[in-house]
């Protein structure tokens, strides 16, 4: 196949970067908004790291647009008989041609489009109840077999049926699961294994072991960390059986890598498998945070490409940077952000705005409870808040937190969607990262009928004299202005 050719295209809105609500590389590769975060491939393919990796970021940091551009490059290419083709012959090859990934030589020959790739998101699961769950792990894993339909009728052949069953060792069992996944039908026993089932049966048909990639892994537990009632907790359950199924040994998935947003990952410890996963945080210093969020250089190119004046950079900077690296003085500004700014952008028109977005109303349980509240209206006031941010791995640890330690369990929740940064200087007191941020809080802080004076920034990660207001220690309760 011929490679597309690469024509500049102006694209105005960040949705047109997506496709069937999908993040879709390729179309932000050929725009001017594009950052070149490919070398997180070749991270990935590390033979000297754990091959299970649990990535978290708040949601417009990167996580999505990572994860297709990873099953892009790796996701294996066949022709018409179902016959892997030369690497150098595809697509693939000429879409990542010329990026930094490029100079990975070895990556390029050993991984790109070589691999079976098994992408699997919960992006579209909210408030999802028991009885529709088997429905919903139908559509998903029909989605995530959707590149290797193929294979059915191939396999289904009665003239190659045989030769086939005996060099890939694929039984009439594997044959009807497939034909069960494409026409929905699945049952829950085989849907909880269905991660496991196509792994091996791509593994076995060529000759290579699978990747696995999630997206939106805990979805499914919401808008709040203590409202996690009795049936996202079941489908959470089946989520990480579904998982652990697919992991258990080494002998049909190669990799993995698992995006979400909570560090809190309860229910854990009933799947062993599970804990073999390595977790990597949000701002926190480890080998794949370059490649989430926009760092001052990237901006530095993006500031070239789009003419930006001085007043404009120092806007960009009190808008949508701000979120701190803990022990460290580096920060990083929130991607879809500015990439929403630019696109709005018309000639030397600037528009500023609050383009954060959370589809679901994360700060509506904070405000309903009245300390909680006032900690929202302090942080509005320049006033840190300090806890500490809470790994939770076991029910046990959970149920602990939500009676002895909910300040944590709350706080950590909202530093984890994005709404809290540490303070440079001091990684144990917490602010609001930003003025998008601060609009946000006082918008929902409105809704409840606080009034505030005007809307007046001032920067909230200082430099020298930040932290004169004496934070609010949740042991000790809050504090107010007088």
């Amino acid at each position: 196949m011929l490679p597309k050719a690469f024509i500049f295209v102006a694209l105005t809105h960040l949705h047109l970067f997506r496709v069937n609500g999908e993040a879709d590389f390729e179309k932000l590769r050929l725009t001017k908004y594009f950052v070149d975060k490919t070398e997180l491939i070749a991270t990935f393919f590390d033979d000297e790291l754990l091959p299970y990796h649990y990535i978290t970021y708040p949601n417009g940091f990167g996580k999505s647009i990572n994860l297709q551009m990873l099953k892009l490059f790796a996701n294996i290419v066949v022709d018409e008989h179902g016959h892997p083709v030369n690497y150098q012959y595809t697509q693939t090859y000429h879409i990542f041609q010329g990026l930094k990934i490029f100079k990975h030589h070895d990556v390029i020959k050993n991984h790109l489009a070589q691999h079976p790739v098994l992408h699997l998101s919960f992006v579209k699961m909210k408030n999802i109840s028991d009885e529709f769950i088997l429905g919903y792990l139908n559509e998903r894993l029909r989605a995530c077999f959707e590149d290797y339909e193929w294979l059915i009728p191939l396999l289904n052949d009665d003239k190659i049926m045989n030769k086939k069953l005996q060099k890939f060792r694929i039984g009439l069992q594997e044959i009807d699961f497939l034909k069960n996944i494409y026409w929905q039908r699945l049952n829950l026993a085989d849907a909880v294994r269905g991660l496991q089932t196509l792994s091996k049966i791509l593994t076995v048909y060529f000759g290579k072991r699978t990747i696995i990639l999630i997206d939106q892994y805990d979805q499914v537990l919401g808008s709040s960390p203590i409202e996690w009632d009795e049936t996202a907790k079941y489908v959470y359950n089946i989520i990480n059986a579904m998982i652990a199924h697919a992991l258990e040994g080494h002998e049909k998935v190669d990799r993995a890598l698992i995006f979400g947003t909570n560090t809190m990952l309860p229910f854990r410890e009933s799947h062993i498998i599970l804990n073999r996963i390595r977790h990597y945080p949000f701002l926190s210093e480890h080998i794949f945070d370059r490649f989430f969020g926009f760092s001052a250089h990237e901006m530095k190119k993006l500031h070239s490409t789009f003419k930006c004046s001085s007043d404009e950079i120092h806007g960009l900077r009190e808008y949508y940077n701000g979120y701190k690296i803990f022990d460290s003085h580096e920060t990083i500004f929130n991607p879809r952000s500015v990439i929403q700014y630019f696109s709005h952008k018309h000639g030397n028109k600037t528009s500023f705005r609050r383009y954060w977005k959370e589809e679901e109303r994360i700060l509506e349980s904070f405000v309903a409870d009245e300390k909680f509240k006032n900690v929202l209206i302090n942080l509005t006031r320049d006033i840190p808040v300090s806890f500490n941010v809470t790994d939770v791995y076991s029910e046990s640890d959970y149920r602990r937190y939500c009676e002895n330690r909910k300040d944590d369990l709350m706080l950590t929740f909202l530093f984890d969607r994005g709404y809290l940064t540490p303070m440079m200087n001091n990684d144990h007191l917490f602010v609001i990262p930003n003025y998008e941020i601060k609009l946000d809080i006082e918008n929902e802080l409105e809704y409840s009928g606080v009034k505030f004076e005007s809307k007046k920034w001032t920067r909230i990660i200082p430099t020298h004299n930040a932290g004169n207001q004496k934070p609010l220690d949740n042991s000790t309760g809050t504090k107010h202005l007088s």
